[in-house]
């Protein structure tokens, strides 16, 4: 009789012995993390199959925690699969081959000889490539402009990242520190086999928020703020990277973090930017200095050499194209930029002011302006207090309702539109406020993105000085509640489109604001205590942003944000009105059950219905009802899910919501085919596709081409089967659904399963695993059971080798010559499918998968 119990704890004594994690072990033989745990526990029905119990045995072995065959076998034994089970070709190749016969080596491993049997036997220490996390950074930014100067610097830091792991560059606010940190950056990257990657800190006010920024950054998405650290030591630790680091001083009390990404990357290379030295082993520190000046007296051409001179004159000419000083202007221009002691963001800032005036008449101005200015904090470098001065003389020439509207800019923690520059400014007119935003970009305090519409952004150095100038007002407080009112209300209309036709570049415009989104949020978490109001935004805007989540994710910094605040909500006792609550409750309920949370879920949908019930929220009761359902079938109980799918759509109906109506026959659909009532299953999907054509919804109606396609699979069909998780995945790629992309990638996994394709579906299930982690989202255990029963023959048919290298191209490769390749495979859907997708008609006395 198999011992799970007594496998459980061996495999977990073996994996500790050679320091390595369950997460790992899990993602070795092709399972979400959280997947294994409930299969090695029993839980939620959820069963290790014979395949998981021979690849956790090999994967053991190649770590080097099982030295001889009698260690394998004794481990199989536990759950009762026989050492014959393993094929013999597996055997025959590493890392089995390699395993000792007799009994008294794995007692001589047992006493603390394991590590030097691996070494003897060359086995490879690290995890096998195939199975690490896909870093997919983005692109370095671009720049706006050219950067000027700094040859020495470039070649100095270049040599020093060649010869130091962690190179930093320092020096006060306005040095260029970022801009040549970029360029260096753009120089090595083709140096580095991964490239290089930029994580920009500014924003982030909390350390322990360190980890997740940077994981986000390589295009990871941690399950949890716990998890991130481990999820970036594994996507790193074989990669071959620069990585740049900006803005890193006000984190501090995190930064050992990254001394330890650096002990487990041994290729990864930082270069970090600071205002002042991380004091890590190993640093090398190197204070960016300001631009080369000209001596004082210089002849015009040795002033027009000036890396100083250059940049004034550059940025000089962008607001005057016909500036050209002759050679006694360019005295002058050198006069102006010793008098701001080379800093290249003060130098920027003075240069925009040639649009106005001569560099004769600038001169004196300036000089007046940092005379008065220079008695301002003493306790701040020289060069510091000139760049604070010049902001304070650049501030000072702007006009009144420029400069009000430039403290008020402080706000936005990313990239903004006129509109919402127009919201936190309160000003009535449109086009006055472009107006002053377009001259605060000519005097070099904004920067501007093309694209449909013009974008903002500031420096992180000018935004620090906004904020100051806006603490001065006395008028924080009042703007930042304008500013989560504006981004409520885009997240909200935003919602009102997500059930239309433009639904990707509806979501593309939420993740675009998103870095406001979540300041809008921590300001309403901040401000509750003392307005409740606050409170109510922030759970609407929380409630709002869960499409986002659900398709995009990552799913945990949803639940996490929705969770705060209404515990934040409950510590108060200071109710917010039901309505808001029941819709945030309901949001973070639907997170939870896509996260794999069913504990969590069912506590919150019948939270739901205490809300929803005296409401009469007819909608809300059909949510909440859904994912109760949705619990039930996760664990098998189908018997208790039909019911609650039922009530789901009778309150639907009472709401005279088509959209939920849909949803109860698809859920009801899922019930069917789990039963193995095929025909029905595919009678109801084709009532919910009906359904959601008449709403509208070409999203939702690709959706059930999917869940079609998986009648078809669990019908042993896949060439029906590939054809309809293909249309669906065509949909869901354009729109960047991450969480149902997974899904189709596992349809095709399955479908090249059920035809002994072992690789291909490996392959597939590889980048399908990869959208999982980034989402956070596992396949529930019912549908993994599902899917590992399909594999296990064409994936016993293969080589651990051939696993591996299968598996890790998919994970590995761009996302989209996985599906570029899954789609070549597949033909549109024929005429009549089509036409029944049109128009939302099926034959009920047909199966359309047939």
């Amino acid at each position: 009789m198999s011992d799970l119990r007594a496998f459980r704890d061996a495999v977990r004594e073996h994996r500790r012995a050679v320091g390595r994690s369950q997460q790992q072990l899990a993602r070795s033989i092709g399972l979400h993390p959280d997947v294994l745990s409930h299969k090695l526990h029993g839980r939620d029905n959820a069963v290790l199959t014979m395949p998981d119990v021979i690849g956790i045995a090999i994967t053991l072995a190649s770590w080097g925690a099982l030295v001889t065959r009698a260690d394998v076998h004794a481990l199989l034994g536990l759950m009762e699969v026989p050492p014959h089970a393993i094929p013999d070709t597996a055997w025959s190749a590493s890392p089995l081959a390699a395993l000792r016969a007799g009994d008294g080596d794995a007692a001589a491993a047992k006493a603390g000889l394991r590590p030097a049997a691996h070494a003897q036997r060359g086995l490879p220490a690290d995890e096998p490539a195939a199975q690490r996390l896909r870093v997919t950074p983005a692109p370095l930014p671009a720049p706006t402009t050219p950067l000027i100067g700094r040859e020495r610097e470039r070649a100095e830091v270049a040599a020093a990242v060649a010869a130091s792991r962690l190179v930093t560059l320092t020096g006060a606010g306005g040095t260029g520190k970022t801009r040549l940190a970029l360029q260096v950056a753009r120089d090595l990257a083709g140096d580095f086999a991964d490239g290089a990657a930029f994580v920009d800190l500014a924003a982030v006010r909390e350390p322990a928020l360190l980890a997740t920024t940077m994981a986000r950054a390589l295009g990871l998405a941690p399950a949890s703020a716990e998890m991130a650290e481990a999820y970036l030591a594994e996507a790193l630790q074989h990669r071959e990277l620069l990585l740049v680091v900006d803005n890193v001083e006000h984190l501090l009390d995190e930064i050992q973090l990254l001394a330890r990404m650096l002990a487990v990357a041994p290729a990864v290379r930082l270069l970090a930017t600071s205002r002042i030295p991380l004091r890590l082993y190993g640093e090398h520190s190197i204070r960016v200095p300001p631009l080369h000046l000209p001596a004082h007296g210089s002849a015009a051409t040795a002033a027009a050499d000036s890396e100083a001179v250059q940049l004034f004159i550059v940025r000089a000419q962008a607001v005057r194209s016909e500036f050209a000083p002759d050679a006694d202007e360019l005295g002058v221009v050198s006069e102006i930029c010793a008098a701001l002691d080379g800093l290249p963001l003060a130098i920027e800032l003075a240069a925009a002011r040639i649009r106005l005036y001569s560099p004769r008449a600038l001169l004196p101005l300036l000089r007046s302006r940092l005379a008065l200015l220079t008695g301002g904090p003493r306790d701040l470098p020289a060069r510091q207090q000139t760049l604070r001065s010049t902001l304070d003389w650049s501030h000072a020439l702007l006009a009144p309702e420029e400069r009000q509207l430039f403290a008020r800019l402080g706000v936005f923690a990313g990239p903004f539109d006129a509109a919402a520059a127009a919201a936190v400014s309160a000003e009535p007119d449109p086009a006055s406020t472009l107006e002053h935003l377009a001259e605060l970009a000519d005097q070099s305090l904004l920067d501007i993105t093309t694209g449909e519409t013009p974008g903002f952004s500031m420096l992180q150095t000018v935004r620090e000085y906004s904020l100051a100038r806006l603490a001065e007002t006395g008028e924080q407080d009042v703007v930042r509640r304008r500013h989560l009112a504006h981004y409520l209300t885009v997240a909200d209309a935003a919602g009102q489109e997500l059930d239309g036709p433009g639904q990707a570049q509806v979501l593309d415009r939420l993740e675009a604001a998103y870095p406001n989104m979540q300041a809008a949020l921590d300001f309403a978490w901040h401000q509750a205590e003392r307005d409740a109001t606050c409170l109510g935004e922030g759970l609407r805007l929380a409630a709002a942003l869960n499409l986002l989540w659900q398709r995009r994710g990552p799913l945990a910094e949803g639940v996490l944000q929705l969770d705060r605040l209404l515990a934040l909500d409950d510590a108060l006792q200071r109710p917010t009105p039901p309505q808001i609550r029941a819709s945030a409750v309901l949001a973070s309920c639907t997170l939870a059950c896509f996260k794999g949370d069913y504990a969590r879920t069912a506590e919150l949908a019948r939270h739901g219905i205490e809300l929803c019930t005296p409401l009469g929220d007819h909608q809300g009761l059909a949510r909440a009802q859904r994912f109760l359902g949705e619990v039930a079938i996760a664990v098998g109980d189908y018997a208790a899910a039909e019911p609650h799918f039922e009530r789901e759509l009778a309150e639907a109906s009472q709401a005279g919501d088509v959209c939920w109506q849909a949803d109860a026959y698809n859920m009801l659909g899922e019930v069917a085919r789990h039963r193995g009532e095929f025909r029905r299953a595919t009678f109801l999907l084709w009532q919910a596709l009906k359904l959601f054509r008449a709403a509208g919804d070409p999203d939702r109606m690709s959706t059930m081409l999917g869940s079609l396609g998986e009648v078809a699979r669990d019908a042993g069909r896949p060439v029906k089967a590939r054809r309809l998780f293909g249309a669906a995945l065509r949909r869901h790629a354009v729109l960047g659904d991450r969480r149902h992309m997974a899904y189709e990638l596992e349809g095709f996994a399955a479908a090249a399963g059920l035809e002994h394709a072992g690789r291909q579906a490996l392959t597939y299930l590889g980048a399908a695993q990869v959208l999982r982690e980034e989402t956070g989202g596992p396949l529930p255990p019912v549908e993994q059971a599902i899917l590992d029963r399909i594999l296990a023959p064409a994936v016993a048919a293969l080589s651990v080798t051939e696993r591996h290298d299968a598996l890790g191209q998919g994970r590995n490769q761009p996302l989209a010559t996985t599906i570029a390749s899954a789609l070549s495979q597949v033909p549109r859907l024929p005429d009549r499918l089509k036409a029944q997708t049109a128009t939302g008609r099926a034959d009920s006395t047909r199966n359309p998968v047939a």
